[in-house]
């Protein structure tokens, strides 16, 4: 874990002092030297920095809620231009430490925003709908994100959650439409080896 950690900190142009945190601590010993370098910086981006680095290592340990609140330090401190990225990873955690409404919250804001993680955080606020037991809600914002081709990253999960909750309601077409298009246009995916068969009878 710690070279992928070190690289991606080159590539996030990340402060020298924590870049050498990342290169000179083990990655199992890496939790209490980032504490302190984000409680030594205070707020800002360097803060913000190093909660982000921090997120990723609770998620890595499956200490999702720890996690989700790093994130959500780091894009408290971060500009305009880095908060989708921690909000969506804020996200992430929180629908993965079992609390939904929280986690749609932070894709909702992620969709504002706009950018790169705008597909995903869609599919996510779709799947914290299913989460929260609305499935009328996750129909309707997965139905709208398979129409569109920017969002191709998503498109798999988007079709097999549209499916699910076409389910859910009773929507047998929908669902069908969703499981063939799956197999039809992503047919090496996880999602599409998982998928049912369309409707009874029917070969893939």
């Amino acid at each position: 874990m710690l070279p992928t950690l070190i690289l991606a900190a080159a590539l996030a142009g990340l402060a020298p002092g924590l870049e050498q945190v990342l290169e000179r601590t083990p990655s199992d010993s890496l939790l209490a030297p980032l504490k302190r370098y984000e409680q030594a910086q205070h707020r800002g981006a360097r803060a913000a920095e190093a909660a982000q680095v921090l997120g990723h290592l609770h998620l890595a340990r499956s200490r999702f809620r720890l996690a989700a609140e790093a994130f959500g330090r780091a894009a408290a401190g971060f500009d305009a231009d880095r908060k989708p990225e921690a909000r969506y990873w804020a996200g992430v955690a929180w629908l993965a430490a079992g609390d939904p409404r929280r986690a749609r919250a932070q894709f909702e804001a992620v969709e504002r925003d706009g950018g790169a993680r705008e597909g995903l955080a869609t599919l996510g606020e779709g799947i914290s709908w299913l989460r929260e037991n609305q499935p009328e809600h996750a129909e309707r914002v997965l139905a709208r994100l398979v129409e569109r081709r920017d969002a191709r990253e998503a498109l798999p999960g988007a079709l097999e959650m549209l499916a699910t909750a076409a389910d859910r309601l009773g929507h047998a077409e929908q669902a069908r439409r969703a499981r063939e298009r799956l197999r039809r246009e992503f047919p090496r995916s996880f999602e599409a080896h998982g998928a049912a068969p369309a409707s009874p009878g029917t070969s893939s």
